[in-house]
């Protein structure tokens, strides 16, 4: 009886083991050779995204992107001097993965990407190399333009990934959740 409570024992721990092992938060860098990356608007793009990476645990990409506008005003009521604020805001752009297909692989902390490019499907459903994430039109807070927390792409699109040993993949998307991490106002 003492050697199966042991067991039983031994197994929960193993078990409590496999799950916090599982819970870390694993995510893989990726330099993207599509050329820069950048969220669409008619008027202006936001084209200063960075550091993006696959965040195995929680099947999203996460790319850093910054915002920036400048505008004029007078520096003092009775005056004509005029004075330029610049407000900077740093986003995060999660991107959760709908579907992926292609080869089997097993992804871990140590596995890096030989190839990562963003692909879009055109009118003939047919995929091509892209640069645009989403689009976007900025909205007004107080006076202040932010991206809205979900911004989505105008055609089906994907990341294609191709590790250095040798696996093939696509990463499926269908929104991109905008996150402010921070605002500055400099001027």
């Amino acid at each position: 009886m003492k050697c199966f409570n042991l067991t039983v024992l031994m197994a929960i721990l193993c078990a409590f083991q496999l799950s916090a092992v599982s819970a870390k938060n694993v995510s893989v860098k990726f330099n993207s050779d599509a050329g820069k990356l950048y969220l669409y608007n008619n008027s202006s793009n936001i084209d200063e995204i960075s550091d993006c990476r696959f965040d195995l645990s929680n099947r999203k990409v996460i790319c850093h992107a910054e915002y920036s506008r400048s505008s004029k005003f007078h520096c003092m009521p009775d005056s004509d001097e005029e004075c330029i604020l610049t407000q900077s805001m740093d986003y995060n752009l999660e991107i959760p993965i709908t579907k992926i297909t292609g080869s089997s692989c097993t992804l871990t902390n140590g596995t890096t990407f030989k190839s990562s490019k963003l692909k879009a499907q055109n009118s003939n459903k047919k995929w091509v190399q892209a640069h645009s994430l989403a689009n976007y039109k900025l909205i007004m807070k107080d006076d202040v333009p932010y991206l809205p927390e979900t911004l989505t792409p105008s055609t089906p699109q994907r990341f294609d990934f191709i590790t250095t040993k040798g696996c093939q993949f696509s990463a499926h998307y269908e929104k991109v959740i905008a996150v402010l991490n921070a605002m500055r106002e400099v001027g």
